[in-house]
């Protein structure tokens, strides 16, 4: 390995994946197959890990906060997501665990919490939109459960918008524009943490943005050198961001589904 590559290795946050055995065995190789995986070729890289911003997870801390949440996707290829990722730290990013079953074809859209309580939005995304399922961690991210799948009047629709006031009581907008849907979008309410959902009636034309577990702009990923991606931090009120942690940006899978980083490109064949 050159120094560089050496030197770049050393520096990256560890993450622990889970492996790709949690897809159905034909979801799985379906998915592959169209993402031109190529699992014959060892030194192929063809899975990009991408993440939203981190979700802080100790909003009682201020300027202390050690747990964080990375919602995102594993993508393949140019057919959207392969499966969905959710990473945590619980150790202000030194080192992150993936902690969330997986959804195949799908991404971790939407985190909010209220205290331990953690509510997350998976999205089906493969050319298109397509199911949305609620997830519920009661331990600040450790463990999740499935609690709810949102029902939409038009497959297509987007569900954005996840909100809770308290762990009881959250709304979502079903997003409908462009389907000559009358209202184009609805509102929907929960007021048992999530377990049902109910149409409330149309949603506000100009919805206000899903409050965050943390103050805006405190937290945010981007793009690093050579295959890899940073999070960032910056402390309230300065304009100066310091990296928390370097993740790597492309994986290649092995055979037993397990997933290991790729750092730098793929040796030529």
């Amino acid at each position: 390995m050159p120094a560089l590559a050496l030197a770049l290795a050393l520096a990256l946050a560890a993450v622990a994946l889970e492996p790709e055995s949690a897809l159905p065995a034909e979801t799985a190789t379906d998915l592959a197959g169209r993402a031109e995986a190529l699992d014959a070729a060892p030194d192929a890289c063809p899975f990009g890990l991408g993440l939203g911003d981190p979700v802080a997870l100790d909003p009682a801390v201020p300027g202390g906060r050690q747990r964080l949440l990375l919602p995102g996707l594993f993508s393949a290829g140019g057919i959207g997501p392969y499966r969905s990722v959710a990473l945590l730290s619980e150790d202000a990013g030194r080192s992150w665990r993936e902690v969330m079953p997986t959804t195949p074809g799908s991404e971790v859209s939407e985190v909010v919490s209220r205290g331990d309580e953690v509510f997350a939005l998976v999205a089906f995304g493969v050319e298109g939109p397509g199911p949305v399922d609620l997830w519920h961690s009661p331990d600040a991210g450790r463990t999740w459960s499935l609690r709810a799948h949102f029902e939409k009047r038009n497959p297509l629709g987007v569900v954005h918008g996840l909100a809770f006031t308290d762990p009881m009581h959250g709304r979502v907008i079903v997003d409908y524009d462009g389907m000559d849907l009358v209202p184009p979008a609805d509102l929907q309410v929960t007021e048992d943490g999530g377990r049902t959902w109910r149409i409330a009636g149309p949603a506000p034309k100009a919805a206000a943005p899903s409050p965050a577990s943390d103050a805006p702009g405190l937290w945010r990923v981007r793009r690093g050198p050579k295959d890899t991606q940073v999070v960032e931090r910056r402390s309230p009120g300065s304009k100066r961001w310091r990296t928390a942690a370097t993740l790597p940006l492309r994986y290649r899978r092995a055979a037993d589904g397990t997933f290991t980083p790729c750092v730098g490109p793929p040796a030529k064949r």
